[in-house]
């Protein structure tokens, strides 16, 4: 439950990449108690894929969050 409702928090800070990253290792270690290695792995692909399809493929462009759309990156 907690994921669904910090996922839209995490996109409007961080922004869509950055939240997929963050929700995705969170849940994982938190809610499915994995571990670290698979985690960071499963977490990072996620992010690294959403973007490479979305972004990079599709051309859709990724909301920034409010904290790192200053940052340009």
């Amino acid at each position: 439950m907690a994921a669904i409702v910090g996922f839209p928090v995490a996109v409007s800070l961080v922004g869509f990449t950055f939240a997929i990253l963050l929700v995705t290792f969170l849940y994982l270690k938190i809610a499915a108690r994995e571990r670290w290695r698979i985690s960071l792995i499963l977490s990072l692909s996620a992010s690294l894929i959403f973007h490479v399809v979305f972004a990079l493929a599709l051309g859709i462009p990724m909301p920034d969050g409010a904290l790192l759309a200053p940052l340009e990156l």
